[in-house]
């Protein structure tokens, strides 16, 4: 199994990477000249409702989901329970100050996989249907917004043969600059080599400023860019793309 560790007596972090197939701690580049504490864990179940929160209160660029969906419950089940729940094994959590400041989910895809995130969408749909969920006008904006992007081809599609995988990374406001969000990045890109996977994509905007030059200099090239509409009411004049970046193991 893979796992981080804080290294004593250094200015920064230093974190090391256990190899469970040679039974090893192997040393990583990934040294950050920050004097904090902070160490990258593997996901645990008692983290499932801090990591839940934080994936919440950052949604909408930073800024909580209620900017634009009422019911963070719903946010929550559709978009990050199945990987706290279906996949812990390829999660991370960022823990500073003895909090959760961060995590990463992540999926080696797959048909099972696939399979697994449409059971957990479809049962989401059916609270929504049946009322359990308290979207309000301005959710219902939303959702119809998605369906005309999803309508007109807004959103870019990776080739699942080269990039199987995906992840999705978040580290709350508070502890941002403080390299967490490279440190999760080479958790997980280690145990998906590990793991023998070909290759790993994710999806983020141009808004997303800070963190689509970090993707950059972690490996990921970008491999697709397509213009949303999605968020015009809420970023006026403001023009974004979706993009995809993938990661290839060598």
């Amino acid at each position: 199994m893979t796992g981080f560790h804080n290294c004593p007596g250094r200015r920064g972090l230093a974190f090391y990477v256990k190899s469970a197939s040679h039974g090893t701690i192997e040393p990583m580049t990934a040294i950050v000249g920050l004097a904090v504490p902070g160490i990258i864990r593997p996901y645990r179940p008692a983290d499932r409702e801090a990591v839940h929160r934080l994936a919440a209160d950052t949604a909408f660029f930073g800024a909580p989901v209620e900017t634009f969906l009422p019911d963070r419950q719903a946010f929550s089940d559709a978009f990050v329970a199945y990987y706290t729940d279906c996949e812990p094994q390829h999660a991370w959590v960022a823990e500073a100050e003895g909090v959760v400041a961060g995590y990463l989910t992540g999926s080696v895809g797959g048909r099972g996989a696939t399979w697994g995130r449409l059971r957990v969408i479809l049962a989401a749909a059916c609270r929504f249907v049946t009322g359990r969920y308290r979207f309000g006008q301005r959710g219902s904006f939303f959702v119809g917004r998605l369906a005309l992007a999803a309508l007109r081809g807004e959103s870019a599609h990776a080739d699942l043969r080269p990039y199987p995988a995906h992840l999705h990374v978040n580290v709350a406001e508070a502890y941002r600059g403080w390299g967490l969000g490279r440190q999760l990045l080479a958790a997980c890109l280690s145990q998906m080599a590990e793991l023998r996977v070909p290759g790993i994509h994710l999806h983020t905007t141009s808004f997303n400023r800070a963190a689509v030059p970090l993707y950059e200099k972690m490996g990921f090239r970008l491999l697709a860019v397509q213009r949303t509409r999605v968020w015009e009411p809420w970023l006026p004049g403001v023009e974004v793309e979706n993009r995809l970046y993938g990661w290839r193991a060598t």
